[in-house]
């Protein structure tokens, strides 16, 4: 498999990995390597999950059916954190009207790990998981362990854990390419998490896709984004992300949840 590194305005990101480096094909793998572009955690810090889901259910109460999307879904870490946070603070009835999320990444082999359900968590992950679940997390996690995932985890001694099955039915695993698969948002009550990639595209695919994503989704959908798509990255390459939404007809929702954008 190939990862390609990517040149913006003479800007290369570097990637983290949460499970493996990547090598260009390349007869010696010495030459030049490149960690792959999957970084993702559990309850991501740059979000508040309490206060978004409270956000979402209050906005779509009288709504019975939410098309919830999750684009660089990775293992699945992050979906399943959405998941986790309605679970086990709404009423099943309330947290059923945002599945299944349909996730989806670009890579097939990050697909492939989160269809298998087996992921990486470090241990500070694990308590807020515990914590979110009132310390019930065998709701939602078939078995946690200690292991070592050897070449497949940069960082050595981890947990391991495997997502409980039961909750299979909730999660739409697939392989996707944001920049093509806009066109497959439902227009109308749609939440779309397209968090912490965005500086990894080239400026004009950015541009694009900011444009077909805000002819896409109608009034009553919401755009979630993330820190790193704030970041200076944007600004050296003279990128104002909230501009950019803006025109593309987005607004972020509240000051304290400054990386939700609605529709108006």
């Amino acid at each position: 498999m190939q990862v390609q590194r990517i040149q913006n305005n003479g800007y290369t990101p570097q990637f983290k990995s949460w499970g493996r480096v990547v090598y260009h094909n390349i007869p010696s793998k010495a030459d030049y390597a490149v960690k792959h572009r999957n970084t993702t955690s559990f309850f991501r810090r740059d979000m508040d999950w309490p206060a978004l889901t409270k956000f979402l259910v209050d906005k779509y109460k009288d709504v019975s059916k939410v098309n919830t999307y999750c684009y660089g879904c990775s293992n699945g870490a992050e979906p399943y954190s959405l998941l986790i946070q309605l679970y086990s603070r709404w009423p099943e009835l309330v947290a059923n009207k945002f599945m299944p999320i349909i996730a989806k990444d670009y890579d097939a082999e990050a697909i492939k790990v989160a269809k298998a359900g087996i992921v990486p968590i470090e241990e500070e992950e694990l308590a807020v998981v515990k914590a979110v679940a009132d310390n019930r997390e065998e709701r939602f996690l078939d078995y946690v362990e200690k292991t070592d995932f050897g070449e497949y985890l940069l960082t050595g001694n981890v947990w391991k854990m495997r997502y409980n099955k039961g909750y299979a039915n909730k999660m739409d695993f697939s392989v996707a390419d944001i920049r093509n698969d806009y066109k497959n948002i439902a227009p109308e009550n749609s939440v779309v998490f397209a968090r912490n990639f965005l500086p990894y595209l080239n400026t004009p695919d950015l541009f694009e896709l900011l444009r077909h994503l805000g002819e896409q989704m109608k009034q009553n959908s919401c755009l979630i984004i993330g820190a790193f798509d704030e970041t200076d990255l944007m600004s050296k390459r003279e990128i104002d992300i909230e501009k950019l939404l803006n025109n593309a007809g987005f607004i972020k929702a509240d000051d304290y949840l400054k990386y939700v954008y609605t529709k108006h």
